[in-house]
């Protein structure tokens, strides 16, 4: 059995933070776990994500304010041996809020107008 590390997108979210609607749109967190295939260790990894309380309650109030959370591998790789040895599994979550989402979405089609314009 190998360990392999999955890196996850969710997005969709509507979590409100010290009354400021929508402070967390999405996350990136990545987990670690053992399985036969990447395939397997996806779904392993994903239920492991799933089945921890901050995932729950995150996806619980999102769900309640009309919100459709969404989880999506990012990368799966192979752990290899002293990776395995000498680090930690991760753990923790990096959030962003809308106005992230909204400068990155603005972001790109001004990248391609301008790329446009080159030719």
């Amino acid at each position: 059995m190998e360990t392999y590390q999955i890196l996850f997108h969710g997005h969709g979210f509507k979590v409100s933070i010290d009354g400021e609607p929508n402070s967390i749109a999405g996350f990136y967190t990545a987990r670690r776990v053992q399985a036969q295939n990447p395939d397997d260790a996806y779904l392993a990894a994903l239920k492991l994500l799933q089945s921890e309380q901050k995932t729950k309650s995150l996806v619980d109030e999102s769900v309640a304010r009309g919100a459709t959370p969404k989880f999506e591998a990012e990368d799966i790789f192979e752990v290899g041996f002293w990776r395995r040895l000498f680090s930690r599994p991760p753990i923790g979550f990096v959030f962003y809020d809308d106005s992230d989402e909204a400068a990155d979405e603005s972001q790109e089609p001004k990248s391609e107008q301008a790329s446009d314009g080159d030719a």
